[in-house]
């Protein structure tokens, strides 16, 4: 992960990252969920982490981060 100021530095990261389809960002300073399930537990590790994927079918995995696709409806 990077760590990034902001949602929008990280969504920054993505636009110029070849083959990047998805940004998280967590900017929840008590930290975001992570973990799945029942077992959710808050993290204050990732707060201002921002994670790049590239995966077609990625996802948003944390609760109370932000994220964003890119290329969304278009084939690829």
């Amino acid at each position: 992960s990077l760590n990034r100021p902001n949602a929008g530095a990280c969504a920054a990261d993505c636009i110029n990252t070849p083959d990047c389809n998805l940004w998280v960002w967590c900017g929840a300073a008590s930290g975001c969920m992570s973990g799945g399930s029942n077992n959710w537990v808050y993290d204050l590790g990732k707060y201002r982490q921002c994670w790049l994927k590239g995966k077609q079918h990625a996802a948003c995995s944390l609760l109370q981060a932000r994220c964003g696709a890119l290329h969304c409806g278009q084939d690829q």
